[in-house]
């Protein structure tokens, strides 16, 4: 799918999405009120990982997808995050934003894990 274009899914492939990433998060050491940081733009996947997350008894930190490095530093460890989901990229305003390098300039120490879209 690109930019722009559309997908749809059934409620069954939702929730087998959202338990996918439940699983996921659990195999890979989630605990309950673990956080769990999504700076993604928004794509239909942020619905079964936002959903994936509170099943796993994480709690969702939002970033929102025009933040840099900084503000997702102070974000991420004032939210004590040890997950984060982001996207490679993005656009914002037809031009390219690197999500991921962003993300990475702004890491904090308490990320165990990062799951890029």
């Amino acid at each position: 799918m690109g930019w722009g274009g559309r997908v749809t899914w059934s409620y069954a492939e939702v929730v087998y999405k959202t338990k996918a990433v439940a699983s996921w998060l659990r195999h890979n050491g989630l605990q309950k009120s673990d956080r769990v940081a999504i700076y993604m733009p928004m794509v239909p996947e942020i619905v079964p990982i936002m959903l994936g997350t509170i099943r796993a008894g994480g709690i969702i930190v939002p970033l929102f997808s025009g933040f840099v490095s900084e503000a997702i530093r102070v974000r991420l460890e004032d939210g004590e995050t040890t997950f984060v989901f982001v996207s490679d990229v993005s656009y914002r305003r037809g031009k390219e934003v690197d999500m991921l390098a962003e993300l990475k300039a702004g890491l904090a120490s308490t990320v165990e894990q990062v799951v890029v879209h």
